[in-house]
């Protein structure tokens, strides 16, 4: 099982030391997340180009936010020009993230893989791009990609998923799933992803399965806690996840997060002290290095048997610095990574 970070968005001046720390320490992959303002492919761009061996990926970067044509170029670019060591993660989003970008659409999960679709036609193509799916009906006939055909083969696309629809459709199309944060406890992998990959007929042989876990470590243990209980005030005052709360035990909590952010107006760190402490635990590995060591081996196992083949911390993004970052990756290297392998 391969361990990798989630670089979180806001920090951005110390990325190429991030990545070499990352890499000298025997980290796996940094993955980039996007939102408005921050672009994925280009901080994993940042990112391999300090790096010799180092793998990067989009965790996720928005499909709706460029057409395929454009994405599949910035992809290539990335992918050859890292000499193979870059993957496009992609996710649709929520609806209230696409409305942000104003472009709102419906059949989401559907739409995603007809998205991934024309992507590999368009890579699979030589000078010309033709694909016709149920959304994407593309005809170019002059595309310059980065690479050839059968270079280009071997760039992978991770899907990012959390209800089963999506889980399906992703399956159906990508050559794996980068979980959302939310969706990586036993049970749930259990009760909805194991199943809904299963159930996808097209599944690629070696399909990947990355789960996304939400971390907060410090030596001051209880403020990893507090940056961990505003990481999860942050997801769980969105509507959307009201459902994953409540198969967890804990959708009145949810319920009532939503209603204090979008009613009352409350910020994540006065939404935090709302979070029990078993709910947090439930979703967040946070403590101490040595707490979160041991915390993250005992998950370890229960991962391994249901075929996880890599691992993302997550770093909150809430209260997160340059000189915090690095911290963190030091704190792995010197007490997580040893007993994870």
């Amino acid at each position: 099982m391969q361990l990798s970070v989630v670089l979180p968005g806001p920090v951005s001046d110390r990325l190429p030391e991030a990545a070499q720390e990352s890499e000298k320490a025997g980290l796996y992959r940094l993955w980039t997340t996007e939102s408005p303002g921050r672009d994925a492919v280009l901080r994993a761009s940042v990112l391999l180009g300090a790096t010799r061996t180092l793998a990067a990926g989009t965790g996720i970067s928005f499909a709706f936010a460029r057409q395929p044509l454009a994405a599949a170029g910035l992809a290539a670019d990335a992918y050859e020009l890292s000499g193979g060591r870059f993957s496009l993660g992609l996710g649709a989003g929520t609806r209230g993230q696409r409305r942000w970008y104003g472009v709102d659409f419906d059949h989401p999960a559907a739409r995603m893989a007809d998205y991934v679709r024309a992507l590999r036609a368009i890579w699979a193509g030589d000078g010309r791009a033709r694909y016709q799916g149920p959304f994407y009906d593309i005809d170019v006939p002059r595309v310059q990609l980065a690479g050839t055909p059968a270079s280009r083969a071997g760039l992978k696309v991770y899907g990012g998923g959390l209800h089963p629809r999506m889980l399906r459709a992703v399956a159906d199309s990508c050559d794996g799933v980068v979980l959302h944060p939310l969706a990586g406890g036993p049970r749930y992998l259990d009760d909805v992803v194991l199943p809904a990959i299963a159930a996808a007929p097209d599944r690629a042989p070696g399909f990947r399965l990355v789960v996304w876990c939400p971390l907060s470590v410090d030596f001051d243990a209880e403020l990893a806690r507090r940056r961990a209980a505003e990481q999860l005030a942050f997801y769980f005052a969105t509507p959307s996840y009201r459902d994953v709360a409540g198969s967890a035990g804990y959708g009145a909590v949810a319920d009532e997060l939503v209603d204090r952010f979008n009613n009352g107006g409350a910020g994540f760190a006065e939404l935090a002290p709302l979070i029990p402490d078993g709910m947090l635990d439930h979703f967040v590995v946070h403590g101490t290095p040595a707490q979160v060591a041991d915390r993250l081996a005992a998950r370890r196992t229960a991962w391994a048997e249901r075929g996880v083949d890599e691992v993302a911390l997550q770093i909150p993004a809430q209260s997160v610095t340059s000189d915090s970052l690095l911290d963190s990756i030091g704190q792995l290297a010197a007490t997580v990574l040893p007993r994870f392998a």
